[in-house]
């Protein structure tokens, strides 16, 4: 049985108690917990060891210096850079963003999803492969559950310690997610037909799952992409182009974004990373897990044992 290990990716206080509280409270708990920080401020650090406190629940903590962008591609692969040295190829990582809360029974779905080696249509196409390595699931899609400001104040602690969901999602929020399912299942086909776009289905950065030798595989996130989007795009089709195997889990592992002020989106076209994303690519990221982009060196601090050390 593959192990799963969380990785949570912040550079604020902000939701962060309660996400971690909805991986503590997972039917099927984490084998290891990552949160790894844009930033080295006291506050997110103090907050992360009282929650492993709380929670009972140990808690990986990488950190390194804020650098005057936002580099959320690089700061996710130095939260996997310091899981995977107590993983197997096989594991799964699982992508958390800190004001993801995930449901109760995510962890769970993600395992059966990953585990079902032959279910749905895989990049491959065809018939399933006499190699077991091209069967497998390589890559889970998740999605979220937008919550308003009064669900997001509201947010049921209680409800989500007991295994339950902390917030009743309005109606319509419920019925897009079958409307999702529907649609990235034919972009799945659609791949198969050589027809698809290079990043559809669209991978969402905030919550998906991806086996360990994969994310080794395609190199990580592109640490390359600096500010806000696309570099969740860029990973979703290198997977892609690899043959990365792929189930779509956004009617099933769920998260529930809180609410919080932020900018309002732009047009595409305006993303900071637009024009790195029209660029060629391959399967590997250009600076990535293997070779990462200047940086200080991210402390990585095990919790639950006070232990700090210098990560690789």
């Amino acid at each position: 049985m593959s192990k799963i290990h969380v990785i949570v990716t912040t550079h604020t206080t902000r939701h962060l108690r309660r996400t971690l509280m909805g991986v503590a409270s997972q039917w099927r708990k984490a084998d290891s917990v990552t949160v790894t920080i844009d930033g080295d401020g006291p506050e997110i650090l103090e907050l992360v060891r009282a929650c492993a406190t709380e929670f009972a629940m140990p808690i990986r903590v990488v950190s390194r210096v804020h650098q005057g962008v936002c580099r959320s591609a690089q700061v996710r692969n130095n939260g996997a850079r310091a899981a995977i040295v107590e993983a197997a190829p096989d594991d799964i990582l699982v992508f958390y963003d800190g004001d993801c809360c995930p449901a109760p029974e995510a962890l769970e779905r993600y395992e059966r999803l990953f585990d079902r080696a032959s279910w749905g249509f895989g990049t491959m196409g065809g018939a399933a492969s006499v190699d077991d390595d091209r069967r497998k699931v390589m890559l889970v899609i998740g999605h979220w559950i937008t919550l308003t400001p009064e669900q997001t104040e509201q947010f049921d602690e209680r409800a989500l310690r007991m295994g339950k969901w902390p917030a009743k999602p309005d109606e319509e929020e419920i019925a897009k997610l079958p409307r999702r399912r529907k649609r990235y299942m034919r972009q799945l086909l659609m791949r198969k037909l050589k027809l698809a776009k290079g990043h559809k289905p669209k991978l969402a950065s905030g919550n998906f799952g991806i086996r360990v030798s994969e994310y080794v595989a395609v190199n990580g996130f592109d640490e390359l992409y600096e500010g806000y989007g696309q570099e969740d795009d860029d990973l979703g089709r290198r997977v892609y182009k690899h043959g990365g195997r792929v189930a779509i889990g956004v009617d099933q592992c769920l998260v529930f974004h809180q609410w919080h002020p932020t900018r309002q989106p732009g047009a595409w076209e305006t993303a900071p990373g637009v024009s790195r994303f029209k660029r060629p690519y391959g399967v590997e990221a250009e600076r990535g897990l293997k070779n990462p982009v200047s940086q200080p060196e991210p402390v990585v601090e095990g919790v639950a044992s006070r232990e700090t050390r210098v990560a690789h």
